[in-house]
């Protein structure tokens, strides 16, 4: 009986241990919206046609959206940005924000051709370090010294 009870004690810690390799990281960058308007955004990073230093906007229509004071939490990886930036062509994860009144009233190629971004930032990993990996929109005093430009 007591073999039994340390078989089954062992049993369970070699399945414990066994376990931690299974469970997925993932690793994330949010965008907290601080404004009062609905932005859509998207971020140009190694799944996209376009990178910095090519600030082109994309051919499609973004979909994601941040209401007034909520947050996205939709921007993960299971690899980590800092290894993602290093093998883009430049240092630099670019976001592009739109105002959701413009996206509304507006078609797609419209808003490409005239370059309707309300907001574009190019952030290097060390800025999205110091922002601890949230994006504010509108761009925060935090982000003094970034690479930010409003229109």
């Amino acid at each position: 009986m007591r073999l039994n009870i340390v078989l089954a004690i062992v049993v369970i810690v070699a399945s414990a241990n066994s376990c931690e390799s299974l469970v997925e990281t993932f690793y994330r960058i949010t965008v907290s919206n601080n404004g009062s308007d609905t932005v859509y955004f998207y971020e140009n990073s190694e799944g996209g046609a376009f990178h910095y230093p090519d600030t082109t906007i994309q051919t499609s229509q973004p979909s994601a959206l941040v209401r007034p004071g909520r947050k996205f939490y939709g921007i993960d990886s299971r690899t980590e940005w800092e290894t993602i930036v290093q093998n883009l062509p430049a240092d630099t994860l670019s976001f592009f924000f739109f105002d959701s009144i413009t996206v509304k009233t507006n078609s797609w190629e419209s808003i490409r051709s005239n370059y309707l971004v309300r907001y574009r930032y190019d952030l290097s990993i060390q800025d999205l370090q110091n922002l601890g990996f949230d994006v504010p929109v509108p761009p925060s005093t935090s982000m003094q010294g970034m690479k930010v430009y409003a229109k």
